[in-house]
């Protein structure tokens, strides 16, 4: 998703992302405990994410950054979403895991279309577990215990 612009040594993007401006500003990978822990979850995505005939998450990291990420979700059969493919943005800050990581709706019609009462149409995304919603507190973000994996399954 990233190339590195061989004259000037800036940043190009090779597809459309949300968070373009937070990987400019934040070109760093010297935050160990962040870069461990989203190695840990590559790991368990790659295995633990739902593959079926009716419903699929797939994921998708920049090939030198872990932190940039795009997923695609597929509607589930019986569900107002079936056949439906729903694209999201997702960045980790570098102050990952203490505060979560940064997702965006990518399919809104051109900002058109809302999809559910926590999608909406600028792209937000609303869950408790992404600080973007109130909720319980034991539905917010933990750093100890909170990863991407569920976060991708309630998108």
């Amino acid at each position: 998703m990233i190339m590195e612009d061989e004259e000037s040594g800036g940043l190009r993007f090779t597809v459309p992302y949300h968070y373009e401006n937070n990987v400019r500003i934040h070109w760093s990978r010297s935050y160990p405990t962040r870069l461990k822990r989203l190695a840990q979850e590559s790991v368990t995505l790659s295995t633990s994410l739902p593959i079926a005939y009716g419903s699929t998450i797939f994921v998708r990291c920049d090939s030198d950054r872990l932190d940039v990420m795009k997923v695609l979700i597929t509607g589930p059969s019986g569900t107002p979403y079936s056949n439906g493919c729903f694209e999201f943005d997702v960045f980790f800050p570098n102050e990952y895991p203490n505060s979560p990581m940064l997702v965006n709706l990518q399919t809104t019609g051109r900002q058109r279309v809302r999809f559910n009462p926590n999608l909406y149409m600028d792209g937000k995304v609303c869950l408790s577990i992404l600080n973007t919603w109130h909720g319980r507190p034991e539905e917010k973000w933990n750093p100890q215990t909170s990863s991407l994996l569920p976060v991708s399954i309630f998108s």
